[in-house]
């Protein structure tokens, strides 16, 4: 029974008694009634609100799997587990030492000396010949030769 059928039969128990509603008791249990009536109804209709939450949450799921799907460029063909019988994950042996190389390289973030702003560059590159991005001038000054000595 739920709980619309439990409210329907505990008023047809109070009517079946036939309380007087004149008196306090039979006030408050009448009221008692009534306010399982109500509650049995928010209750239904919370119920129908969460079924419809569930089954929209259901459909975002799917969609934020098929987006992952095209944003990662997974096939579902691909086998990414350890454990796999097959010959698909051995060739992913290149790209790990692609990943390991990458991983290997240091990023460095300098102050360009003539505008200020960031300039970011890996560790493959010889900073001589890193340019700002804002100002097109190289980061690294030109030291100037001392003519006194």
């Amino acid at each position: 029974m739920n709980a619309r059928e439990n409210a329907a039969y505990v008023k047809g128990l109070i009517e079946g008694m036939k309380l007087n509603t004149e008196t306090n008791e039979g006030k408050a249990i009448k009221a008692l009634c009534d306010l399982c009536e109500k509650m049995a109804e928010e209750l239904d209709a919370l119920k129908t609100d969460v079924d419809t939450a569930f089954d929209y949450l259901d459909e975002l799921d799917e969609d934020l799997g098929a987006a992952e799907e095209i944003l990662y460029d997974i096939d579902e063909d691909d086998c990414c587990c350890d454990e796999c019988d097959d010959d698909c994950c051995d060739d992913d042996d290149e790209d790990d030492e692609d990943e390991e190389d990458e991983e290997e390289a240091e990023f460095y973030c300098a102050m360009c000396p003539h505008c200020g702003g960031k300039v970011y560059f890996d560790d493959t590159m010889d900073p001589e010949e890193v340019f700002c991005p804002k100002c097109h001038k190289c980061i690294v000054e030109e030291e100037e030769e001392d003519t006194d000595q």
